[in-house]
């Protein structure tokens, strides 16, 4: 999958009259492909009783059961934060060296990490995996469409790109600062609230 997203969006990028702004890779190279990897592996990871019509067994692990689903999550988190991370250094080194890659790494793991949590929380709600990717899925395609109007509320904020009326630095500092904290926030919560839900999925054996 990084391989196919790397190679359709630097033919594009490189076949271009009008080339990108570097700001550009940070949603473009990060963080889309890093969400459609979470919400898929969440899927998988995360099925609802209507989906598998069999009981998990996750308090197995010695650590208990919150123990093996934290595991399980990190584990899917790295499998999307660790490609994006390779397709930033590659767009960096193939198409802009204006692209800052390591920091714009580090700042897409809040909104991988908030999806995660997103994901797991509608999963275990409505016990299905298919509703839980339809729900993440219209979240994500609401700030596409309608983004700009939210403004730093917004999930495809780029810390890296200028935002109109903003020429101020310490005020764009202040921008990106709020919503990083925000979807860590939020991200907390809807953890928290998914654990909470954990003990309508367990069953004695």
């Amino acid at each position: 999958v990084t391989a196919l997203w790397f190679g359709v969006f630097t033919a594009w990028a490189l076949l271009r009259d009008d080339p990108w702004d570097a700001e550009v890779y940070y949603n473009l190279m990060l963080v889309s492909p890093g969400s459609i990897l979470v919400v898929a592996l969440s899927m998988g990871a995360v099925l609802g009783e209507r989906d598998t019509r069999q009981l998990e067994t996750t308090f197995v692990s010695p650590t208990g059961r919150f123990g093996a689903w934290l595991h399980r999550l990190a584990a899917v988190t790295l499998s999307a934060w660790l490609p994006a991370g390779i397709l930033s250094v590659l767009s960096w080194l193939v198409i802009d060296p204006g692209h800052p890659p390591l920091l714009a790494w580090l700042h897409a793991l809040v909104p991988l990490v908030f999806l995660l949590a997103l994901t797991l929380l509608l999963s275990l709600a409505f016990r299905s995996s298919a509703a839980a990717g339809l729900g993440t899925g219209a979240f994500l395609v609401f700030f596409l469409v309608f983004g700009d109007a939210f403004r730093k509320w917004n999930f495809w904020f780029n810390p890296f790109g200028e935002l109109s009326g903003v020429s101020d630095p310490q005020m764009l500092f202040r921008l990106v600062v709020f919503n990083r904290c925000l979807y860590l926030g939020l991200a907390g919560l809807l953890f928290a609230v998914a654990f909470s839900l954990l003990q309508r999925r367990e069953r004695l054996l």
